[in-house]
């Protein structure tokens, strides 16, 4: 990947660059994310560690379980990043790869999500499929399809 993708929080104080192409678009919608992010689903990009750098700030560095690392900006609470050494998908079993929350980029079209997680953890209001159409869905609503 020759470009750059550029993001950060609401309130500007936590500025990043992604320069990595994503091994992983897509949505989350455990229920760790919902109340990390204060939404429903959100949507993620995993990068490895070399393609991601913090150009501003620092952001708060919060461990949400025992192998999860979350960080977010400590001032406006925008969800930025996450790392889990220990994911039931392979492709986020290492410790060379960040998620980084894509709705926090400033191009939200750059990587659009094509992956469901956990969608059988959304409300009953928002159907899976409508929420990312076409896309495969790992840890139920079709059980895990990964590659």
């Amino acid at each position: 990947m020759t470009e750059h993708h550029d993001g950060g929080c609401l309130c500007g104080d936590v500025r990043y660059r992604v320069s990595a192409q994503p091994v992983i678009q897509c949505y989350c919608c455990c229920a760790t994310c919902r109340g990390a992010s204060g939404a429903a689903a959100i949507p993620w990009i995993a990068v490895p560690n070399s393609g991601y750098a913090i150009t501003k700030g620092e952001p708060v560095t919060f461990q949400s379980s025992d192998t999860v690392i979350r960080q977010f900006c400590g001032r406006c609470g925008t969800a930025l990043n996450y790392r889990n050494t220990d994911y039931p998908d392979q492709r986020f079993q290492t410790d060379t790869l960040v998620a980084v929350a894509s709705s926090s980029l400033d191009d939200i079209e750059a990587f659009p999500p094509n992956e469901v997680f956990h969608g059988d953890e959304l409300p009953s209001w928002i159907d899976p499929e409508n929420l990312c159409p076409g896309a495969k869905h790992h840890h139920g609503q079709g059980d895990d399809q990964s590659p």
